[in-house]
Formats: C-alpha cells, sequence, structure tokens
C-alpha cells in the first residue's frame, strides 16, 4: 500500500546532518511507570538525556526525586523531559507539570483508539500506586474523550491552562491515525497547540489488553499524510510540528533457515548476514556451497564459530544431536543472544534431565506446518503467487531483553509464512512428537498395513485391496477434507455405503484413542523422548556391541504391490472412496483431535497437527510415493516413532476394531451424533480459509531421499 519513492537526485553528503544531531529529535514512546517497570522507565529516560532526545513519562505520573537536580544544579538524568496528561490526570500535580520540556495531552492512542489508558487493579501496587496518586489494588482506566472535553473550545482552554502552568514547556496533541484526523488536528493547532502528535497503530505494552491492541488503528503513514495536506489546505501548516509515533524496531533477526533468510534479507537490503555452521569436514558442505554459502563471503563455517558469533542461533540438526551437542552450544553462546528452534524437543529432553536453558539467553520456536523440503519450494513460488508459503506456529519461551516475539515473528516472515499462529514451546512438543506417531504418520502406517491385510483375507486382490487403503487414505479422502472437510467424506457415501462407514467408525474410534492417549502421555511424561535419545545412540558402536542403525520397511509384499500401483495409476487419480476405509480413518483423526482438545492444546494448534499436515502436507507426499518411502525418509525421531506405534495401531484395530464389526456388534449412536455435531468442523473451515494458495506438498520428483539411503535399493 505504501512505499518508498525513489528520486534521482541524491542528498550531497554534507548537508546531510550528523548523527549526533540526528539523535536529538528521538522520542521514547509514552509508556507509563506501571505498564513498565521503574528500572526501564528511567532507564529509557538516561538514554535519551545522554542523547539529547526525550523520554515520555506516559499517562502514570514520575517519581519526584526523579526531577528533582542533581547537587551541583545539573539536571537529573533520570526526569522525562516529555510529561504526558491524559483523560484520568494520573499523577499530574503543579510539580510535575512545572518540570517538563513539553507537556502533551493525550487525547487517544494509536494502538487502541476509543479504549484509552487501563492498568489493571493487581498493577497499581505499592510505589506505582503513590506516584498516580491513586489507591492500591484499583484499577485504573483513562478513556477517551477526557471527561472535561467535549469540542475544540474545551481543548483550547486546557492547552491555555497548560501554558500558564509552564510557559517554557512545548504544548503537545496526540491524536491517533484514523480518517478525518486531519480536521481533528485543525483545531488542535487553531487552538494554539505547538506540536501535533500521530499515533500509529504498532505499540502497546504491559497495561494493554489484546483486545485493544489488535486490528486497530491505522499506520502512522496514512494519518501524517491526511495531517500534512489538511493543515496546509488550511493555511496551519506553518503554526505546528507535526511528529508520528509507532514502533521502530531493530532486527538482530540473524542466521540461519538458510536460503529463505537469506534471500528474505536480500530483498529487504539488510546487512545481516545468516551463516551455516556444520562440522569440521561434514558432507554438508558441498550442499551448503551449491546453495550460495560460501567460507569467502563469510555465509559459511565451523560450527563453534558460527554459534558464538550468532546474534540469532537457529539450532536446525536432529533431535539426537540436540541431546548430545546442546551443553557445548549454550557454553558457545553469547549473552543476550537469542536461540532458535524449529520444533520443542529440546526443551522436552531438558525437563526429562531436570534442566532448563540457560537465563541469559532468549528462546524462541518457529514451526512449520509441513515437510521441511516443503518451505524452500513453497518460499520461491511464493515469490510469483501470493500467499504460497507453509504455516507455522510460533513461541516465546524465554525473554530476556523484550526482542523475542519480534524476532520469531520476524523469522516466520522471513520464512514465507502466510499465516503464523501462537503456542507455547511446551505444547508445541508435545502435539508435535505426538502427531507424527499418530494420524500424521505412524498411526497412517498402521492402519493401512491392517486394513490391507483385512482385505486381501477377506477375498480383495492385492492391488485392489491397496487402491482402497493407501489410494484411498492418501488421495481421495485427503483432497476431499483438505478442501471441503471430514463431514464432506461422510456426505459422498451412498446410503449403504454410510452404513458401512458407521460400523467402521464405531469400532475403531476407542481403540485408536486408547492407543492415542497412551502415546500422548509417554510424550508428555519424558519416556518417549528418552526413547528418541537412546536409539540415537545405538546408532553407533558401543560398550562392545554393534551399531544398530534403522533398516527399510519397503520391501515386504504390500509396498512391493504399492510400486505397481503407482507405476500404473493414470495422471490425477485419487483413487476409489471406500466406505470402511473412510471410517476407519475418520475415527483416528477424531480421536487425535478429541485427545489435543483434553489436554488442553488450542484449536488452530489441534487442525495443524491433526488435519492440515496430514491432508496438505504429508498424505500427497505419500500418495506420489508411497506410505513406506515417508516412513523410510522423514526425520529420525518420526521414523523412529512409526516403527514403535504403527504395529501398536495394527494389532489393536485387527484385535479389537475388526473383530467387533464381524460379530456386528451395536454401532455406537452416540458417537456418530457426536461426530456429525463436533464444533471441530467450524474450526477447519477456518484454518481452510487460512491455507496457502498452492499445495504444500513436496513434488513426487523431489529429491527427498536421505543421504546415508542413497546408495541403497529402493
Amino acid at each position: 500500500m505504501l512505499k518508498f519513492k525513489d528520486v534521482a537526485a541524491k542528498i550531497p553528503l554534507d548537508e546531510v546532518e550528523p548523527a549526533s544531531e540526528i539523535v536529538k529529535r528521538f522520542c521514547t514512546g509514552a509508556m507509563s511507570y506501571g505498564s513498565i517497570s521503574l528500572e526501564t522507565h528511567t532507564t529509557l529516560a538516561i538514554a535519551m538525556n545522554k542523547i539529547g532526545g526525550k523520554s515520555n513519562t506516559g499517562e502514570g505520573g514520575e517519581q519526584p526525586s526523579r526531577m528533582k537536580p542533581y547537587a551541583d544544579g545539573s539536571m537529573n538524568l533520570e526526569r522525562s523531559a516529555i510529561k504526558q496528561v491524559a483523560s484520568g490526570r494520573f499523577g499530574v500535580t503543579s510539580y510535575y507539570l512545572t518540570n517538563a520540556d513539553e507537556l502533551q495531552i493525550k487525547m487517544a492512542q494509536g494502538a487502541k483508539p476509543g479504549e484509552g489508558g487501563e492498568l489493571p487493579g493487581h498493577k497499581v501496587i505499592g510505589d506505582i500506586a503513590v506516584t498516580r496518586n491513586s489507591t492500591a489494588g484499583v484499577g485504573l482506566i483513562s478513556p477517551p474523550p477526557h471527561h472535561d472535553i467535549y469540542s475544540i473550545e474545551d481543548l483550547a482552554q486546557l492547552i491555555h491552562d497548560l501554558k500558564n502552568s509552564n510557559p517554557g514547556a512545548r504544548i503537545s496533541v496526540k491524536l491517533v491515525s484514523e480518517a478525518g484526523v486531519g480536521v481533528i488536528a485543525s483545531g488542535v493547532v487553531k487552538g494554539h497547540a505547538d506540536h501535533v502528535l500521530i499515533s500509529g497503530h504498532d505499540g502497546g505494552t504491559g497495561a494493554s489488553r489484546w483486545t485493544g491492541i489488535k486490528n486497530a488503528g491505522l499506520p502512522w503513514e496514512l494519518g501524517l499524510a491526511e495531517t500534512h495536506q489538511t493543515l496546509v489546505a488550511n493555511d496551519l501548516r506553518g503554526r505546528t510540528v507535526l511528529q508520528t509515533d509507532g514502533q521502530l524496531k531493530t532486527g538482530r533477526d540473524g542466521p540461519a533457515q538458510a536460503q529463505n533468510l537469506r534471500d528474505s534479507l536480500a530483498a529487504a537490503n539488510s546487512d545481516i548476514v545468516v551463516k551455516i555452521g556444520l562440522r569440521k569436514g561434514s558432507r554438508s558442505f558441498d550442499e551448503a556451497r551449491a546453495a550460495g554459502f560460501t567460507e569467502e563471503n563469510g555465509t559459511l563455517g565451523d560450527i563453534w564459530e558460527t554459534v558464538s558469533g550468532s546474534d540469532l542461533l537457529l539450532f536446525l540438526i536432529s533431535d539426537a544431536a540436540q541431546a548430545d551437542n546442546y551443553e557445548k552450544v549454550f557454553s558457545h553462546m553469547k549473552p543476550n543472544s537469542i536461540l532458535g528452534l524449529s520444533h520443542g524437543f529440546l526443551l522436552g529432553h531438558l525437563q526429562t534431565l531436570g534442566l532448563d536453558f540457560p537465563k541469559n539467553i532468549s528462546v524462541i520456536a518457529v514451526c512449520p506446518k509441513g515437510m521441511g523440503p516443503s518451505v524452500r519450494r513453497l518460499y520461491v513460488q511464493g515469490k510469483e503467487i501470493n500467499g504460497a508459503g507453509i504455516n507455522s506456529s510460533f513461541a516465546v519461551h524465554q525473554d530476556i531483553d523484550g526482542r523475542a516475539t519480534d524476532v520469531a515473528l520476524g523469522w516466520s516472515v522471513a520464512l514465507g509464512s502466510p499465516f503464523t499462529f501462537a503456542t507455547t514451546l511446551e505444547q508445541e512438543y508435545k502435539s508435535d512428537i505426538f502427531g507424527e506417531r499418530g494420524i500424521l504418520l505412524g498411526a497412517v502406517h498402521g492402519i493401512v498395513e491392517s486394513l490391507f491385510r483385512r482385505y486381501t483375507e477377506n477375498g480383495m486382490s492385492e492391488e485392489l485391496a491397496y487402491k482402497n487403503t493407501v489410494e484411498c487414505i492418501t488421495g481421495i479422502i485427503s483432497k476431499t477434507i483438505s478442501t471441503k472437510g471430514m463431514l464432506a467424506v461422510y456426505d459422498a457415501l451412498s446410503e449403504e455405503g454410510k452404513k458401512e462407514f458407521n460400523a467402521a467408525y464405531s469400532a475403531s474410534f476407542y481403540p485408536c484413542m486408547d492407543i492415542l492417549y497412551e502415546c500422548y502421555e509417554d510424550v508428555a511424561c519424558g519416556s518417549e523422548i528418552r526413547s528418541v535419545v537412546l536409539a540415537g545412540r545405538r546408532f553407533y558402536e558401543k560398550e562392545g556391541l554393534p551399531a544398530f542403525p534403522m533398516g527399510k520397511i519397503d520391501q515386504t509384499r504390500m509396498w512391493k504391490v504399492g510400486e505397481k500401483v503407482r507405476a500404473a495409476r493414470p495422471e490425477g487419480d485419487l483413487g476409489p472412496l471406500h466406505p470402511f476405509t473412510a471410517g476407519v480413518y475418520v475415527a483416528l483423526m477424531m480421536a487425535q483431535i478429541e485427545v489435543l482438545r483434553k489436554k488442553g492444546h488450542s484449536y488452530s494448534e489441534i487442525i495443524n497437527e491433526s488435519v492440515i499436515e496430514s491432508v496438505d502436507s504429508l498424505n500427497p507426499f505419500m500418495h506420489a510415493r508411497g506410505v513406506s518411502f515417508m516412513v523410510d525418509n522423514c526425520s529420525t525421531t518420526a521414523r523412529l516413532g512409526s516403527r514403535k506405534w504403527a504395529p501398536r495401531f495394527d494389532y489393536i484395530l485387527t484385535q479389537q476394531a475388526f473383530v467387533a464389526v464381524d460379530k456386528k456388534s451395536p454401532i455406537n449412536q452416540d458417537l456418530l451424533s457426536n461426530f456429525l455435531s463436533d464444533p471441530v468442523h467450524g474450526a477447519i473451515d477456518v484454518c481452510a480459509q487460512l491455507r496457502p494458495t498452492v499445495d504444500i506438498s513436496v513434488p513426487p520428483d523431489a529429491d527427498f531421499v536421505r543421504p546415508e539411503l542413497r546408495q541403497s535399493s529402493n
């Protein structure tokens, strides 16, 4: 909507003010004592006074001791140059007014226009209450407009009174960047205000409610443009000074989710360097160089040198390697740097050991909800197609300096995520590790093995059995859920098909939930995480025992049949919609949703981990390459989980669910009724609206084979 205008003529350097003069125009945001700590409030004042800028008290007053000059008569560096007067008049005294270079009338603020200021009662304590001349424990609200201002004449009177209280102070009026602000500003200037501040929509401190700062206000650029043009049109521009606020943020968004971050930063003309750190002798050096990272340009180097020099360290190695190397990584990180994770496994590992992250670093996570290779492919595609990309979750686990949320969101944007939703690091690792053992991989592996065996034992040909299991789930069922939701799968069936679906759903729901519940508990208590760490150590010789790396599963009969089916499949064929398979798969999906819901996860996380990542990312890829290919080539943690939990789903369906169907056990009508009316369907519809504009699965010809398997046969 807004862009910089390039001009051919460049300003001569000798006409540019030196930095020492430019910083004198710097002003802090109006953040009151109470919404931020005393330490922060005074530090901002000291910093501005030292560079010649101005700090703003906000509407919470200022301690008299901070306004008292030093013994030698010099100004107290803790004194704020700008004293704010809001409708609540909190902390406003004659001493407060006379100790200001500028008195600012806060009519409203851009971050939450129409709501005014508010400090919840639990924050109105001790010296905060004293400084505000209020009662401890009582919430403070200063709603707009001021209770004594109902016209421009009333505002002019307040301007007049403030000029008389401190004739040497500049009088400022803070307005909101909204449509029509130019007319209001004209009245303010006619009321003899010396200064007009147009407040932009960015902002919000500890006094701001989320409902007040979300989707509120307009960018400062729009308000400034309207105000300037209106003042010029009314011959008032020369009578006042215009200023804007809104957050000016710094980035140290730094190193390295590799190419996406590098390209995003380059597109923004940022001087931030994205550098990949690798072990000396790693075979990944060649791949990094092929992608444009080199030692010569400072974007590729030794892992420990990279860790030591990073402001933002993205710790993107295998879970088992994180468990083995975290202590050394922590010891090499700079104080006040940021550790970035792509999921929360390391937190889970530390919790099992009774440990935590170092207290001198911030810890964030940005977790793309799709396969790793998709992140790059869709980023490139997003340069041509608006909305292409993979949605991500983000978490701020530890924030030591207030920058963590901004850096996490900047990272997500730089990765190309169209939408980013909030979670916690603990909730993320629980849902993620659980999900890949469930419907994302382990459970779907188990149920197709079980169904394939059932169908062939009942006389179905192997090719048709494969189509009615793997092809059905990864093709037509996934496509239908992705575009129309789970209910559309049910609605697409004939009346006889619905009866078969009902029997399968009723018999499968609780057996699936039984295994899912156990799996979640194992993840939450740390058992599953310990299992991953120990398995990773068995990949290598130790204690006189041989190495036991993971083998492949794709040589069994079912997966050989799959090769034939895929080879003969017409392009675009999504397979048949088999009602029994649909009933089992949808029961599994609903059971996983219910477990996550009962465990307190948000719908955004539930839908992404149980539905979207399945039907939009993993299943389409498995449709192209086979379930066995995914089981053999995904992350080590997921591969281990699938091998461990897939047989559990296979056996419980065979031993309980299918037996119940064959015995014609009564169908649980309450289960079916709950499925048809479950509110999750509405949540899925909302998430579908946030779906990327292109498919997020990796194309079938992508090189997705794990390096250690490239020399082995398929």
